[in-house]
């Protein structure tokens, strides 16, 4: 006859699963079109009317903005959350900027270095360096 576990074990297993799962961060949903309201290189402010309307478009790792395409990768565990730039074609085919970001419902802010020497330790763009801080809004159109 088979031996049936104490229902304590089985709330155990259950509740380990769930904590398992809970503990593995799903990468953020970055996946849109987004639209740039303020961009600040080297600590100077541009004035986001050089973008015109052009629009950052995200999907399933890869990135399109105007000619510039390529591919990005969350880093997961990371804090601040970090991705991995790298262009493809266009200006920047074969340069990978490493980068932090934030996201907040449809406000996303990422810092690169474009310099491509080192990732961006906060969310700042100080004068002097090739660090590029730029503010998105999500996109409807």
């Amino acid at each position: 006859m088979p031996r049936r576990l104490p229902r304590s074990a089985l709330v155990l297993s259950v509740a380990a699963i769930v904590l398992a799962c809970a503990s593995t961060p799903a990468p953020p949903p970055l996946d849109g079109t987004w639209a740039i309201t303020s961009a600040t290189l080297g600590g100077k402010d541009l004035p986001v009317t050089v973008f015109g309307n052009s629009r950052l478009q995200l999907a399933a790792g890869k990135y399109v903005f105007q000619n510039d395409t390529g591919e990005y990768a969350v880093i997961p565990g990371t804090q601040p959350a970090a991705m991995e730039i790298r262009g493809q074609h266009g200006p920047n085919a074969g340069k990978t900027f490493p980068a932090i970001f934030q996201l907040q419902a449809d406000t996303l802010i990422v810092c690169y270095d474009l310099s491509g020497a080192a990732r961006p330790k906060a969310l700042a763009s100080d004068s002097g360096t090739q660090l590029y801080l730029v503010r998105y809004t999500r996109s409807t159109s």
